[in-house]
């Protein structure tokens, strides 16, 4: 009989646990890998090199997905930095998901129609997107569009698309873009790392109709954490080239999801302390 219970308590314990992972979901963040940007566009060879450690610990970790927040490379118009990224990007493993949003040195500060098909054709990759894993949505956005001062009619169009997923407000989203809408403050003034507020304040209306939990940028190569009307807006750094104290590295995000209420934890690692597990 002791062994029959011993059994049945590790059956059942085996059952929690299984279901638990189900609902678990680990995101790693990388942001502005910026090839070239160290040595002002002389060499790429350190961002090669942070990036190759950093897919390696990522292949071992083996998230749910790896998302690139924008500025993959400095100079928008090389090619040459372009190949060094996409090649060293190979390396991650295939089974892992890839998901990248464009920053403003991947389209330019002002982008074009031009620029855009160029991005497209250069990575594959869709200018926004959304996925739903594990009950929860996660949206990829253009911000440079939003922040760029002559592209309207293209950022009408991501708000139509924005606005189409609407129907679905019982999942629980979490955003990912290249700009950050703010960073300590929401009614902080406009500045260049930031989205404006007329129109910071438009999105964050958006996306508390769209059951946004969490929003995660890039851009700034520092770190900044803040909160508001209960959407966390957090600034993850550089893998590449820091701007302030915080080194080169990235994010690691756990989401835990129970009856589409989120549990979201997010901790940024330098590369030479991302943990193995």
């Amino acid at each position: 009989m002791k062994n029959i219970i011993i059994t049945l308590c590790f059956f059942f314990s085996f059952i929690s646990i299984s279901f638990s992972q189900k609902n678990n979901i680990v995101v790693v963040q990388i942001s502005d890998p910026q090839f070239g940007f160290i040595e002002d566009n002389k060499s790429f060879e350190p961002e090669e090199k942070l990036l190759s450690q950093a897919l390696k610990k990522i292949n071992f970790i083996a998230p749910d997905f790896l998302v690139v927040t924008g500025d993959f490379i400095h100079d928008p118009e090389s090619a040459e930095q372009t190949e060094a990224f996409k090649k060293v990007m190979r390396t991650l493993d295939k089974n892992i998901p890839l998901y990248y949003t464009p920053g403003n040195h991947d389209l330019n500060n002002s982008p074009t129609i031009e620029s855009l098909a160029r991005y497209q054709e250069r990575y594959s990759k869709p200018l926004y997107s959304s996925i739903v894993k594990n009950g929860v949505r996660f949206i990829f956005m253009n911000s440079v569009i939003i922040k760029a001062e002559y592209a309207q009619d293209m950022e009408q169009e991501q708000i139509k698309w924005l606005e189409s997923l609407i129907k679905d407000t019982a999942l629980p989203t979490v955003v990912f873009l290249h700009h950050p809408f703010f960073l300590n403050d929401f009614d902080e003034e406009n500045n260049y790392s930031t989205i404006d507020k007329e129109k910071r304040a438009k999105y964050w209306e958006l996306f508390k109709r769209l059951n946004v939990k969490n929003v995660f940028a890039g851009h700034l190569h520092n770190e900044s954490a803040a909160e508001y009307q209960g959407i966390s807006m957090i600034t993850t750094s550089a893998l590449g080239r820091p701007l302030g104290k915080t080194p080169s590295g990235l994010r690691i995000i756990k989401i835990s999801n129970e009856k589409n209420n989120i549990s979201v934890t997010s901790n940024y690692y330098e590369i030479k302390d991302i943990p193995l597990q």
